[in-house]
């Protein structure tokens, strides 16, 4: 039985499936960079395996991080993406609309808040109706 995340609609376990919780990996990843240490005199072995283990290392301080913020397993991973996502949308949104000026739409002598659409008597830094930045013209 799979149960519908509310954040992001995924159902659990249809990105996850099959996937160890974190703390487990980290253990699995610590004896795969112990074996990725190079023993061999190849140079080209070397080099490679100097590669696998800092890339398992890298990978271990980024799952430990994640670990240190409370997150355990790869939906709560992709969770936390989703949260991500959208706060950076929001962002997005409310500067276009607070820092990012607009000039006012002019129609005959009547002046017009580009995003409500509202009347302004005058042009204000802000529209008084929706709080959209004002550039005058």
């Amino acid at each position: 039985m799979s149960i519908k995340h509310k954040k992001s609609g995924r159902r659990s376990g249809d990105a996850a499936a099959g996937f160890m919780p974190v703390m487990e990996i980290l253990i699995r990843f610590d004896g795969l960079t112990k074996r990725a240490k190079p023993s061999s005199k190849d140079e080209n072995a070397e080099t490679l395996q100097k590669e696998d283990a800092k890339a398992l290392e890298s990978a271990a301080a980024l799952l430990k991080a994640l670990l240190d913020e409370g997150i355990r397993t790869p939906d709560e991973v992709l969770d936390l993406l989703y949260d991500y996502r959208l706060q950076a949308a929001e962002s997005q949104r409310l500067r276009k609309r607070f820092e990012i000026a607009d000039v006012p739409i002019r129609l005959g002598s009547e002046s017009l808040c580009p995003s409500c659409m509202k009347k302004l008597r005058k042009i204000p830094e802000f529209c008084p109706n929706c709080g959209k930045k004002l550039k005058s013209i």
